[in-house]
């Protein structure tokens, strides 16, 4: 990490939490001429040329990007599901955001699906996670048709799409619909997750929390992944993908408690002057140490 950025993550890091919304911005911002850099680099990421829609929502469709080298080994398919606290947020938010994550696990050669899903208020609990779902079952259903045959796929998402991901594999909700996805998830990547909902004040985001799951917080346990994951993860005649989880120093606040909960059981990743958005920017840049674990974590599965 250059001087200029480490400068710039530190200050922003004591204030993340005063405007989540408006400091992601400036990390976006801040984070474009590393990202324009790296690209001239290398040579280009095959986009497919149809991008798969899965509902007739203009959310629900999936972009896939395939590695430079057609003749290589065959790869591993990592689906990302973008964040925005359920209530904003969409998978192309710039030319290079999310683009920046597809690329950097392309360049080592991974498929990668950039998916797309509906949002809060109009789709409460638990749309968001049945449309990430149903985007895998699409992604992985026209993956074959291509001639891909991988077994090894994986569910990755940032903030609220760590939720949705986390949901979609554990939460009982999800049976009997979605009974076989888990089998076909080989990992769950989640980078700074919300794995519970709550109405606690310290929670910038508690409106898009009632937002998505509801008024009622009588009923939040029971619709938080954390509840289902600490059960399934304590249950070993369970089958349950391995589990990624990385958090930054300064997160949105709680998030790193309920992640302390169960990361004990997850491959854990800790970023230190990081924040919550520049956990994910940084992926795509010449210093990616998020996408290089990722990137192992994957292939260790492949092996």
């Amino acid at each position: 990490m250059d001087a200029q950025l480490t400068r710039f993550l530190t200050e922003m890091g004591p204030r993340w939490h005063l405007d989540v919304v408006g400091n992601g911005e400036q990390v976006f911002a801040f984070y474009e001429p590393y990202h324009q850099a790296e690209s001239a680099k290398y040579p280009a990421v095959h986009h497919a040329p149809v991008t798969i829609t899965y509902g007739t929502d203009e959310r629900q469709q999936v972009d896939l990007y395939m590695p430079v080298d057609p003749d290589g080994p065959e790869p591993g398919v990592v689906m990302f599901v973008h964040g925005g606290a359920f209530i904003r947020g969409e998978r192309n938010r710039s030319p290079w955001v999310f683009r920046n994550i597809c690329l950097d696990l392309c360049r080592q050669g991974l498929v990668v699906a950039n998916a797309g899903y509906r949002l809060a208020p109009a789709a409460g609990y638990p749309i968001g996670a049945q449309d990430v779902a149903d985007a895998a079952v699409a992604t992985i259903t026209a993956l074959r048709q291509h001639g891909l045959r991988s077994e090894r796929f994986f569910l990755m998402g940032h903030s609220a799409g760590g939720t949705h991901c986390a949901t979609a594999l554990f939460d009982p909700v999800m049976q009997p619909k979605y009974a076989g996805l888990r089998d076909q998830v080989s990992g769950l990547i989640m980078v700074s997750p919300r794995l519970a909902a709550d109405q606690d004040p310290r929670n910038p985001n508690v409106a898009a929390v009632a937002a998505y799951f509801g008024a009622d917080a009588s009923t939040y346990a029971a619709r938080s992944p954390l509840t289902h994951l600490k059960t399934a993860l304590h249950q070993s005649k369970e089958r349950w993908p391995r589990i990624f989880l990385a958090m930054a120093e300064y997160e949105n606040p709680l998030l790193q408690d309920y992640a302390d909960q169960i990361k004990m059981h997850t491959e854990y990743h800790f970023y230190p002057v990081h924040n919550h958005m520049s956990i994910i920017a940084q992926m795509g840049t010449a210093d990616s140490p998020l996408g290089a674990a990722i990137g192992r974590f994957c292939k260790a599965a492949l092996d």
